[in-house]
């Protein structure tokens, strides 16, 4: 897979991202890919990131997260580094759908700790139905 650079947000694991196993718990995964996903379309795509945002910026368009799955290969604790960026891909571009394959890097362990995938589907609120995929989303 290619992981673009612009994809890429770097996390830094805090202390209260620990469970009582001392290590990162499953949920922040989760957390963190929503963090660089959500940088992403920021940042890089220029969407807005709240409905309200939206509906003042007339932006009709905006990705809807459907699915989401990790799989955690090397626990992470506290203090470290991750890097997460990910791949796109559309799956049905005329319907809407579209994929982002993740990878977490741990700097202190300098390895993939980690790697997700989430379906997401390309959604005019305005409309309430399925837009074609746009071409900036998919890489």
């Amino acid at each position: 897979k290619n992981y673009p650079l612009k994809t890429f947000t770097e996390i830094e694991v805090r202390w209260g991202d620990q469970d009582a196993m001392n290590h990162v718990n499953n949920i922040k995964y989760f957390q963190y890919l929503e963090q660089a996903r959500v940088g992403f379309f920021y940042h890089v795509s220029k969407l807005p990131i709240s409905a309200v945002e939206a509906e003042i910026s007339g932006a009709e368009t905006l990705p809807i997260l459907a699915k989401t799955e990790c799989t955690y290969r090397r626990p992470v604790t506290f203090p470290d580094t991750l890097l997460v960026g990910f791949a796109s891909e559309a799956v049905d571009k005329e319907r809407g759908d579209f994929k982002h394959d993740y990878i977490i890097y741990s700097t202190a362990q300098n390895q993939i700790v980690s790697t997700a995938k989430a379906d997401l589907v390309a959604y005019d609120y305005k409309e309430k139905k399925r837009q074609p995929v746009p071409e900036e989303w998919v890489f």
